[in-house]
This record gives structure tokens, C-alpha cells and sequence, in this order.
């Protein structure tokens, strides 16, 4: 608790306070429609810099370690307790404000920071006397509850960082959604290990609906001009396909080299349809390892994050996982974000589908922002600048592809 707070017994009456009223009035809520609290209650030095007290007990709790003494626990620890018996009795769903709130709920995870999970539909699995985040309702284990959950900053942060203010108020709007069951995002349809026969119809329906396609590949390395590519995947908001090239395993591919042929055919039929638009989340890198396996684009493209960083928001973060949250009520899907910790290719193939979707869905939010601001001119040099950055990188010369 800050110093008001601690004067008052009572958790966000101070600055913050008026700042996350502010947040809930623009949803039409009010701070006696929920129960406001503390994961720690209180303060644990006389500055209340927790960061700072860490540090100074991790650095205790180490030499006391090797002194064979026992070790002094957290005050997140301490706290723990209480926190999960007030939430056993008193919630229904959470709203986390800051990275302490949700350090102290989501003990079964190491991505735990705030730009990884900010902003996502999650749940919160409470048992008897612990709590973990599920990504999930479904993976809530037998006698444990599972409440929606958002995390995100804390007003103070916003107090000192005005930029995340939309961010704050928007996630805010995004857990009455989420607790109302009101999300606005429906489950799409994913096509994994296709016959030849699905692509082909996969590829027939982008024709027909002539809405734009995302493209995304996985590859086994970071280097555009070496790495082996694992799959590409094709996709609109509402349906994506994945076709896989080569297995987790380094080894295994997936098709002969005739239907091989046939599939890259396939491929640069579709993307030389001057109908259609093909949207990218970072091109640079996705079109230079497309070419060294003979797939060209010769239609229409457009890049959201290059759109993104000459538009409305340009001093947001540009990487996906904000865009989703930022844009989309969709949930978390990259939970997992280890190339080399893919449980089966189905998982690796799962998690290109959702980036194929996300980048689909948010491609008319952010060119109409582009257009609104005046910025198509802008986006369109940035665009010029980005072939002349990959036929750098073609040649042997470095260039940041991130």
C-alpha cells in the first residue's frame, strides 16, 4: 500500500484511486461494485520500495543459505495465505493491478511479467490453498475454481507513464467483457497437416472471400538467409491452415518431393492473385525465407508492424502478443515460446495458426488508423526502405530483421 493508503486502512484511495475510477466509470462501474485489495498489507520498509527490499532479502537469504541458516521468507510469501483465503471467500473474478498482484497469484509460471501477460483472457485456477493461472477454463484440475482473470498495470504506473492509459482503460472494459462472458471473439476454424486436396480448397476459399491473408512461417533458427523453415501457415481472422515443411525433430519431413513441387505451385498461384492482400507481421524476415524455398509474393502486401510504427500508437510496443491484447479480446496463445520446447509439432503448428489469425484480424484496425492519421505515405517509404533492407540481407549484410 502506498502512503495514503496506509493512513486510510484502505487500498487505492489515494492518486491511483482516482485514476482507476476513471478506468471503471468509462465501463460504468464503480470502485463498491467490487472488493478492492492488497496482495501485501502492508509496508515492508520505511521508502515501500519493494524492488529494493527483494533485492536486499535475496541477498540475505544467499548468505544465510550458505551459513546453513534458515532462510527468511517474502513478503509476497508471507501474504500468500491470507491473499488465496479472501479470494476463496470473496471473488468471483480478478482484476491484477501491477507486477506484484500478479507475481503473488501466478505461482505456476516463469513468464510472469506484465508485458507477457497484460491484457489476456486468462483464468485464475484457485485450489485449497494455492492459485496458478490457466490459460484455460478447461484446465482447471478437479476441486479447483477457476475465475476470470486480466492483468494489468497499476494506476500509479499509468500516473507516471501516460502513454498506458488506453492501455489500462481498455483492459479494464476487456475484464467486464471477459467476466460477463462478453468477449468479442469467436473460436476460428484451424486446419493442421492438410492433405494436398485441403489446401486446395483452403486456397479456393481465400479466392472467393477476397479477404486479406496473413502469412507466418516457423523456422528452426533467427537467420532469414540459413534457417530451415517448419511450417507456413495461411489465414483470415476466422480460418487459418498450416502446412508443415519439417518436424520438430530436425529430420522428418512431410511430404514427397513431386507434392512438394505441387504445394510451392499451389502457393505462388495464390500469392500472385493481384485480388488479394498479404498481410505480414514483421515481412522482412517471413518473405526472405519464403524465397529460398521458392515461394514469391507477387500480390498486394502489408505489414502491420511497420504500419503500427507510423500509426496512432507508434509508441506502443509493436510485437504481436500487445497487438493481440491491445486489439483483440483473443487468449493468450503464445504461452510457449521456446523453439527448441515444442512438445509435438501439433502444438508448433497450433501456435502458427494463432499468429496467422491475430495478424489477419488486426490488419484493417491498424491501416484504417494509418489512413485516419494521415500516414499512408509514411507507411509506404517505410515499406520502399524494408526491400531495400532485405536485399541487404540477401547479399551478406546484417540487418536487425526483429
Amino acid at each position: 500500500p502506498g502512503s495514503v493508503e496506509e493512513e486510510e486502512k484502505r487500498p487505492l484511495v489515494g492518486p491511483s484511486g482516482a485514476e482507476l475510477m476513471r478506468g471503471l466509470r468509462e465501463v460504468e462501474a464503480d470502485r463498491y461494485d467490487m472488493a478492492l485489495n492488497n496482495a501485501i498489507l502492508c509496508r515492508c520498509s520505511s521508502d515501500n520500495n519493494l524492488r529494493s527490499y527483494l533485492a536486499k532479502l535475496s541477498k540475505r537469504n544467499k548468505k544465510l543459505a550458505e551459513e546453513g541458516k534458515p532462510t527468511w521468507p517474502s513478503p509476497i510469501d508471507c501474504c500468500k495465505p491470507r491473499l488465496v483465503r479472501e479470494i476463496q471467500n470473496h471473488a468471483s473474478a480478478v482484476l491484477t493491478l501491477g507486477s506484484t498482484a500478479l507475481k503473488a497469484l501466478a505461482s505456476n509460471t516463469s513468464e510472469k511479467s506484465m508485458s507477457a501477460m497484460r491484457g489476456f483472457p486468462l483464468y485464475l485456477g484457485v485450489g485449497s490453498d494455492s492459485t496458478r493461472l490457466l490459460m484455460m477454463k478447461e484446465d482447471a484440475q478437479p476441486g479447483e475454481a477457476a475465475l476470470p482473470l486480466i492483468a494489468t498495470y497499476h494506476p500509479a504506473y499509468v500516473l507516471r507513464a501516460r502513454r498506458w492509459t488506453t492501455v489500462l482503460r481498455r483492459d479494464i472494459a476487456k475484464f467486464f467483457r471477459h467476466v460477463n462472458d462478453r468477449l468479442e471473439w469467436a473460436s476460428p476454424i484451424v486446419w493442421t497437416n492438410p492433405t494436398l486436396d485441403q489446401i486446395k480448397q483452403a486456397f479456393d476459399y481465400f479466392r472467393l472471400a477476397k479477404l486479406p491473408v496473413a502469412i507466418d512461417v516457423e523456422t528452426e533458427g533467427k537467420d532469414s538467409t540459413a534457417t530451415r523453415l517448419r511450417c507456413i501457415g495461411f489465414g483470415t481472422k476466422d480460418f487459418a491452415i498450416v502446412i508443415p515443411v519439417l518436424s520438430i525433430d530436425h529430420i522428418s519431413t512431410f511430404w514427397s518431393d513431386s507434392d512438394w513441387a505441387q504445394i510451392v505451385d499451389l502457393i505462388n498461384a495464390l500469392t500472385s492473385d493481384l485480388d488479394l492482400t498479404f498481410v505480414f507481421q514483421n515481412g522482412i524476415f517471413d518473405k526472405t525465407v519464403l524465397e529460398r524455398y521458392d515461394i514469391v509474393i507477387r500480390a498486394r502486401v502489408f505489414d502491420d508492424i511497420v504500419a503500427h510504427n507510423v500509426g496512432k500508437w507508434a509508441e506502443m510496443p509493436h510485437n504481436l502478443d500487445f497487438l493481440s491484447s491491445f486489439y483483440t479480446d483473443n487468449q493468450k496463445h503464445k504461452w510457449v515460446h521456446n523453439p527448441e520446447g515444442w512438445k509435438s509439432d501439433e502444438e508448433l503448428w497450433r501456435y502458427n495458426s494463432g499468429d496467422v489469425i491475430v495478424t489477419a484480424a488486426i490488419a484493417p484496425i491498424i491501416a484504417d488508423e494509418c489512413r485516419q492519421h494521415d500516414q499512408v505515405h509514411v507507411y509506404k517509404h517505410d515499406m520502399r526502405k524494408q526491400e531495400i533492407c532485405r536485399s541487404m540481407t540477401k547479399i551478406g549484410m546484417g540487418v536487425d530483421e526483429t
